[in-house]
C-alpha cells in the first residue's frame, strides 16, 4: 500500500471523528501511531479505541500487516501542526527558536505563517512591581519547537 494514500485514508477517518491528526509515523515493530487532536474537545481513550476501530473496519491491509496505536500527543509534546497553536491560544507556551533564544508567554495569535506572543514582565521601581508586556511575532521558520506550560 503506498504510504500516501495510507496517511490520506487514516486522516480521513480521523477526520470523520471530529479531530485532526498531529503526527502519523511507524515504529520497528512494524505499528503505525497515529496522534490526535480536537479543536473543541478532548481526546478520551473512547475517542482513540472509536477510530481505530473505524481504520482497521476500512482498510484490511492495515488489519493484516500492522498493528496500530491512537492517540492523543499529550501536554509535554511539542507541537507538530498549527491546528494546536490554534488551539491554544490564550495558553501560556514555551518558544524555542532555532538560534536557541527561549521566549515564554502568553499565546495570543496564530497567522498562516506566524505566532504571536505576549511575555509579562515583571519590573520593581521604588518598592513598587509594575507589569510591562512585551510583544514578539515569531514566523513559523524561526521556530524550533513550541509547547504548551502546564
Amino acid at each position: 500500500m503506498k504510504q500516501e494514500k495510507l496517511i490520506t485514508d487514516i486522516s480521513r477517518i480521523v477526520e470523520d471523528h471530529g479531530f485532526f491528526v498531529v503526527e502519523i509515523n511507524t515504529n520497528a515493530q512494524g505499528k503505525i501511531l497515529i496522534f490526535m487532536d480536537s479543536l473543541t474537545r478532548k481526546v478520551t481513550i473512547e475517542n482513540c479505541i472509536a477510530v481505530s476501530r473505524a481504520i482497521l473496519k476500512s482498510n484490511e491491509e492495515i488489519a493484516e500487516k500492522y498493528g496500530i496505536e491512537v492517540s492523543s500527543p499529550g501536554l509535554d509534546h511539542p507541537f507538530k501542526v498549527i491546528e494546536q497553536y490554534k488551539k491554544n491560544i490564550d495558553n501560556q507556551v514555551a518558544i524555542l527558536l532555532k538560534d536557541g533564544k527561549k521566549f515564554i508567554g502568553k499565546l495570543i495569535k496564530v497567522e498562516s505563517e506566524q505566532v504571536f506572543l505576549e511575555e509579562t514582565k515583571i519590573k520593581k521601581e521604588k518598592k513598587k512591581k509594575i507589569e510591562e508586556k512585551i510583544n514578539y511575532t515569531f514566523s513559523f521558520e524561526q521556530i524550533k519547537s513550541t509547547k504548551q506550560i502546564i
